[in-house]
Order: structure tokens, then C-alpha cells, then sequence
């Protein structure tokens, strides 16, 4: 099989020199990133375990030449030691594949610098153990001075006991990203608030809001720090120069973990549409949304929170809260928050029933300061029966009587007819930009 097993993980894309205007086409990796599960310090411990044990395999062959009898020393201490050298020099090239990759593996770097290296150390482990069963017999039967014997056996020792540690090399954590068709050469990394926070200087969208206050969402940095992306929940946003190295790469990602079947890129200015709608090409699918204004909302000018006949509201919470989870069309309720303690002790979110079944619910899809993202859904044998408009309202007052802004980004225009029923104000439309993840259908909310 060979090679072939990784072809799936490139693909040639079309990239155009943003100096020059020239197109070109490029083989790009576009399959997952791994990265070390170790801490820098512990990551060079192992390394240097690793080029220790590749001195003890010489040392080895020193040791055994004080061995009298010619024939035990090469059958019972030579040929095992010889053997392992052939796993020491796999063990020593993981070690220096480590060293040279630092931080991120596509799938073929990590098989040949970790899974080799693993099965180098259980073979070395193996010879190990027989080569201390040969030292022992050496002791017992006196062949050798005993001063010979002990070194022989303190040696085997050390050196199976390096090649036992050597076994938890390999330590690899989950993709830290599934990287999209790109034109970049791996030039982006995860990022912080702090750093992120300076490209989205100024900026007020919730979802970038949401991450750079701390309370949800991801990011990633081009590694020259020209331009970023933020990721709270299906929205993407983008800040710094879409002409820079690393911007082609930040616009061709989705990772690897994200919940839904596709991701809401937000451009922000021409230059990134420009950008994605290049990279994605047809998965790209540009759709019309709209801003609302909060600021006229008032408990009293509410329309009435009173579930149609039937039906019954009741908190988001507990029973509630695990129907949600474990149901595709209201998962998006609570996807963002850790657990059900966390979605009680930070969200909101008000149910509708139908006997004991939840039905339709309003909740907080995400927070920021001093404020949520309504996310609203009716299932869709419920639909048209005034359920969406019911559970807003509750959900809204529960906001306004805690001080908190109910923000609310209308996905379409029956979206937009609901908010403006609630008190919410037209602040404008603008365009946005779905791309689906490969393979996926894409199942649209109500907002």
C-alpha cells in the first residue's frame, strides 16, 4: 500500500500570487494536524531518555568484550545488543523527527516519527529482556570475574528499564485541526485572547466578543501574526490582512471537532469574502442575514409569553437540558456549554412542550458580557403554531430583567419577521458566507 494511504490527505488547489496576480496550482495537505501531548520540558526529558539508551546500546558492546568464553559472549550478550541497535537507530530517528517537527504532525509524520518509534521500543525492549537473561546466566555460572558479571547485569538493568520508559513515547493528542484546501505552506497556530485581541481591536460582533472576554469560542493566528480567525459555535469571523502568507490558510479552516455540518464565515471587508469564496469555491453558499437593534426592547412592551393551547413552557434545564443534547435538531440549544452544570450555572433557555416532550425552546447559543445569542428552533412537526414567538419572549424577559442584552442575528427572513414582532429593530443586512463540511447536509436553524 505504500505511499497511497496518504494521498487522500493532499489535494491540488488553485492559488493566485496576491504581488503578481499569477495563478498557479499547488499539491496542498489538507487532512489533520497532530501534535505531542508533553509539555516542552517533558518532551526534551524523553528525547535525551531516547539518545541515552542509543549510548548504552554502544556501551553494550564494550561491556561484553570482558566476557571470557568468545562463544557465550557473542550467543548470550553480542547478538542480542547487535539487534537492538537496529531498533536504537528507529528510536533515535523518531527522536530527532520530534525534535525537528516541534509542535504539529500531519498523519504521515506522526506515523513514521511516533507509531515507528513505539514498535522500535517494543522490539528493544524485547532484545533487552534477553540480553539480561543472557548477563544472568553469565553471573551464575562464573564465567567472568564478578566484577565483570555485576557491571554486565547493572548495565542490562538500566538499559531495560530505559527501553520499558521508552514505550509511553507516543503520547498523541486528538487533531488539533482538519485543515481545508489551502494555499499556505502550515503557517497558523492556535491563539490566545490576548494576542487575538489585537487584530480585532475595535470590533463588537458577539461571537468575537464571546472569545476575546473569555467565555467561549477558539482561535487561530497566521504564525507571522498578520491575521486571525475566531470560531464561537457556526460563526467564523476574520480580522487582519486577507493578503498576508497565512490568510489563505486561516480562510480554508474548519476544525476538526466542530459540532455542526457547516461553519458561518463572516467576512468582515471585501478582501476576506474575496478570499474564502477563492479558496471554497462552489461549498461556499453566500446567504443574506440581518442585524437587529436591541436598545428599544422593554419588559412591557413584550408580546405575551403564553404557550398555545396544548403546550406548556417550562425552564431549560435538567431533563430538559439532556433532551436537548441527545436530539440533533435542538442540540445547537446547549452544544457550547460543558455540561449540564455549566449550561445552568452561565445559560439560559425556556422550553416548549407538548405533554412531556420538548418541542420548540429559545436559549442562550452563546454568552459575553452583559449579554447572550438567542438561538431559537421549533421541531419541525411543531412549526407555524406560534411556539418560537412564545419561548423569545420568555427568554427575553428573564434577559432584560437581569440587565442582560438578548442579541438576536436574524438567518432569514422569517427569522427577521419574528424579531421585529419582539420589539427588535432592522440595524441593516449583510452577507455572509456557509460553507458545508464535506460530504454534510446542511440543517438551517430558525435564527
Amino acid at each position: 500500500m505504500g505511499e497511497d494511504k496518504y494521498a487522500g490527505d493532499y489535494r491540488v488547489v488553485k492559488h493566485i500570487d496576491p504581488a503578481t496576480g499569477k495563478e498557479e496550482r499547488r499539491l496542498v495537505y489538507t487532512g489533520e494536524y497532530f501534535s505531542l501531548n508533553l509539555a516542552p520540558k517533558e518532551k526534551a526529558r524523553r528525547c535525551l531518555l531516547l539518545a541515552g539508551c542509543a549510548a548504552l546500546g554502544i556501551c553494550g558492546f564494550l561491556i561484553a568484550g570482558l566476557i571470557q568464553s568468545a562463544a557465550a559472549r557473542t550467543l548470550l550478550v553480542s547478538m542480542p545488543h547487535m539487534f537492538t541497535m537496529i531498533s536504537l537507530f528507529f528510536i533515535l530517528v523518531s527522536a530527532v523527527r520530534i525534535l525537528r517537527l516541534k509542535e504539529r504532525f500531519t498523519r504521515k509524520e506522526r506515523d513514521k516519527a511516533l507509531h515507528r518509534g513505539r514498535n522500535a521500543c517494543r522490539v528493544q525492549t524485547l532484545l533487552s529482556a534477553v540480553a539480561l537473561l543472557g548477563d544472568l546466566f553469565l553471573v551464575v555460572t562464573g564465567r567472568g570475574s564478578e566484577v565483570e558479571g555485576l557491571a554486565l547485569l547493572g548495565y542490562a538493568l538500566v538499559r531495560l528499564a530505559g527501553a520499558l520508559a521508552l514505550l509511553v513515547l507516543g503520547d498523541v493528542s486528538a487533531p488539533l485541526a482538519d485543515v481545508g484546501p489551502c494555499g499556505g505552506d502550515g503557517c497558523m497556530r492556535r491563539t490566545d485572547a490576548a494576542q487575538a485581541g489585537a487584530l480585532f481591536r475595535g470590533r463588537t460582533e458577539t461571537p468575537i466578543r464571546a472569545f476575546l472576554q473569555g467565555h467561549m469560542g477558539r482561535a487561530w493566528q497566521s504564525e507571522d501574526g498578520c491575521c486571525a480567525q475566531i470560531v464561537t459555535g457556526d460563526f467564523c469571523c476574520f480580522a487582519g490582512d486577507a493578503r498576508a502568507a497565512g490568510a489563505r490558510e486561516l480562510a480554508a479552516h474548519m476544525p476538526a471537532d466542530h459540532p455542526s455540518d457547516s461553519l458561518l464565515m463572516l467576512p468582515h471587508e471585501g478582501e476576506w469574502d474575496a478570499c474564502i469564496a477563492d479558496v471554497w469555491g462552489g461549498r461556499a453558499q453566500r446567504i443574506r442575514r440581518y442585524r437587529l437593534d436591541a436598545d428599544a426592547l422593554r419588559v412591557d412592551r413584550l408580546p405575551p409569553a403564553v404557550a398555545p393551547a396544548g403546550y406548556r413552557l417550562a425552564p431549560l434545564d435538567g431533563r430538559l437540558y439532556r433532551a436537548a443534547r441527545s436530539q440533533a435538531w435542538s442540540r445547537d440549544f446547549v452544544s457550547l456549554f460543558d455540561d449540564e452544570e455549566d449550561f445552568r450555572a452561565r445559560g439560559l433557555g425556556v422550553a416548549a412542550l407538548c405533554g412531556d416532550e420538548l418541542v420548540a425552546a429559545a436559549s442562550s447559543y452563546f454568552i459575553y458580557d452583559g449579554g447572550i445569542e438567542i438561538q431559537v428552533q421549533t421541531r419541525n412537526d411543531h412549526q407555524r403554531r406560534g411556539l418560537a414567538r412564545c419561548c423569545s419572549a420568555a427568554l427575553m424577559e428573564q434577559c432584560l430583567r437581569r440587565g442582560l442584552e438578548p442579541h438576536w442575528d436574524a438567518a432569514n427572513e422569517a427569522s427577521l419577521r419574528l424579531a421585529l414582532c419582539l420589539g427588535y429593530r432592522e440595524a441593516g443586512a449583510y452577507d455572509a458566507l456557509e460553507v458545508a463540511m464535506a460530504d454534510a447536509k446542511s440543517g438551517k436553524s430558525e435564527h
